[in-house]
């Protein structure tokens, strides 16, 4: 933590930060803190955001996809016919032959006419009505459609692994800028708070602010701004202006004498270069100051 001998044993950054109003801060972190999704998927419900619909869909089809009807068991084939071609006539000429072949009673109905029959007759069935890929889709629809992304990844890859590798495999279907977005705004008060003090050293538009706030600050700001005046507003007229005029005050205050300004000049030349304006309004106290530019 920094101090300056004119306040010492004040903590500079606190005693900054502490002057912008809470929404000014809010809105400040929510404008200007950065942060990768990869820093953050292990610490969210990252479920909240994931599109289980579209998941779900394109699960499906990539079953579709690359499966073939052979993949598929007894049972779903006799479930796909109950459903969707016990009524076709082809179809039922078909188990009409079979239950009289095997004797069955001709009250019988179809779908436990199904039951006699073996996994390849009830494969054949589909096969000659063209239906292989509408089976297929149908079987995986009626397994997954009821599930969610977590239900899904959880059965092929266990929860100790869902729980370290989630983002990994829902990526596709979240919003990174949403979670994001929603990280930052839920994110501690008081964090949001230490981000801009740790930002006023470097920040022009809060150092500005800071001056507008109060033209005290000036002094407290020259000890804390970077000396890059990228990053800082210390080369400017209008903070060098705001600065002398409290040295001024603070000369008069503490009845310094005419070195005090003058050193406060040389630590303001020699950090930032003094304005020309600067320059020529307090020439009367630039003689005392040991430069090369003066050379006195």
């Amino acid at each position: 933590m920094k101090y300056i001998k004119t306040y010492e044993n004040r903590n500079i950054d606190s005693e900054l930060v502490e002057q912008f109003d809470d929404n000014f801060i809010e809105e400040h972190f929510r404008d200007n803190y950065e942060i990768d999704i990869n820093e953050i998927s292990n610490y969210i419900n990252i479920w909240r955001y994931v599109d289980d619909d579209r998941f779900v869909d394109d699960y499906i089809d990539d079953y579709v996809n690359s499966a073939v009807l052979k993949d598929l068991c007894d049972y779903d084939y006799r479930e796909y016919i109950k459903d969707k071609l016990i009524d076709n006539e082809e179809v039922q000429k078909y188990l009409d032959k079979i239950s009289k072949k095997k004797e069955l009673d001709p009250e019988i109905y179809y779908e436990d006419v199904l039951k006699e029959l073996s996994e390849n007759q009830l494969r054949k069935i589909i096969e000659k009505q063209n239906e292989e890929e509408e089976c297929i889709r149908y079987t995986y629809e009626e397994r997954y459609s009821s599930m969610d992304a977590k239900e899904i990844l959880e059965e092929i890859y266990g929860e100790k692994d869902l729980a370290e590798n989630a983002y990994k495999y829902v990526s596709n279907y979240v919003n990174d800028d949403e979670i994001i977005k929603d990280w930052i705004e839920e994110e501690d008060f008081d964090f949001k708070k230490e981000f801009v003090s740790n930002s006023i050293e470097n920040e022009r538009d809060l150092q500005k602010k800071l001056l507008d706030i109060n033209s005290e600050n000036a002094i407290i700001l020259f000890e804390i701004m970077d000396d890059n005046p990228k990053y800082s507003i210390g080369d400017e007229y209008d903070f060098q202006k705001i600065f002398m005029e409290e040295v001024m005050k603070l000369k008069e205050e503490n009845e310094e004498d005419d070195l005090f300004v003058a050193k406060k000049l040389k630590e303001l030349y020699d950090k930032y270069g003094l304005d020309d304006d600067i320059e020529e309004e307090y020439e009367d106290y630039t003689f005392y100051i040991d430069t090369e530019k003066y050379n006195l």
